[in-house]
């Protein structure tokens, strides 16, 4: 009789256990999110065999801060990311970076006159209406195909 009850409070005791550890994390996990989101794309409208450029945010609502290392596209010859910064006396430049870094439940606004992704070359005419896919590519291995709609876009003075 002693071994049942010692059987018995035994199991108890584990499945009790057990069930604290499963409710705790299924608890924490769903109160935080451990996404990376792609917000408001868009694409500049421009001609065949120009450029022009792909923006959007990116939230990063994950523990840990990530890159952005690439991005693909079928709408150009050559896709980059790039940077727009100052090259002194009133003047800007872009160039081209490895990497863009998200930090970690935070965001990066990709628009005109600061980081973007230039797409060198157009395959096509970029029309106001159309929208056009493309593929990002984190540091932390992953992938997230977008959908863009191209807007006629003018700077405000």
């Amino acid at each position: 009789m002693k071994k049942i009850a010692s059987a018995i409070i035994l199991i108890l005791m584990v499945f009790t256990a057990c069930q604290k550890s499963e409710d705790g994390p299924a608890k924490k996990s769903a109160e935080t999110k451990s996404t990376i989101e792609i917000n408001s794309p868009w694409i500049r409208a421009a001609a065949k065999n120009m450029n022009t450029a792909l923006f959007f945010e990116i939230a990063n609502n994950t523990e840990n801060e990530i890159a952005l290392v690439k991005v693909e596209s079928e709408i150009s010859k050559v896709v980059e990311v790039h940077e727009t910064f100052e090259k002194g006396e009133d003047m800007m430049g872009m160039r081209q970076v490895d990497e863009v870094t998200i930090p970690a439940n935070g965001s990066r606004l990709f628009k005109p006159m600061s980081f973007h992704v230039m797409l060198i070359g157009l395959n096509q005419d970029v029309k106001e209406g159309e929208t056009y896919s493309a593929n990002l590519f984190f540091d932390n291995g992953s992938q997230i195909a977008i959908s863009a709609p191209v807007k006629v876009f003018e700077m405000k003075k």
